[in-house]
């Protein structure tokens, strides 16, 4: 036993552009089939031509391009310790190393 359509856009709450663009429906033949699957008696066309016109066939976005990695190695560092110059060959102190030089001299 099918259930009107009206019956169900009221009943649940039914965002109808959202209904079509989940579904994938942008023409009415599209709906219909898609109601008949759902056990919906199909609206008329002239109730739910104007819906169409706000639904639009979405392009899929384009994929990211990717890096080579030069912006990732500048948030994989710790922020905790600073980022070194690679140029500058210095060793970071050790916390246990600065604790023995104090107690040298």
């Amino acid at each position: 036993m099918s259930m009107p359509w009206n019956y169900y856009v009221r009943r649940n709450g039914v965002n109808i552009t959202e209904y079509l663009k989940s579904r994938n429906c942008y023409t009415y033949k599209e709906l219909c089939e898609v109601l008949l699957r759902e056990n919906i008696e199909p609206p008329t066309e002239k109730e739910v031509e104007r819906f169409f016109a706000t639904v639009k066939k979405s392009k899929k976005p384009a994929p990211k391009k990717q890096t080579l990695g030069t912006k990732s190695t500048a948030k994989s560092a710790s922020r905790h310790q600073p980022a070194r110059d690679p140029k500058i060959k210095k060793p970071l102190k050790k916390k246990a190393d600065s604790g023995k030089e104090s107690e040298q001299n």
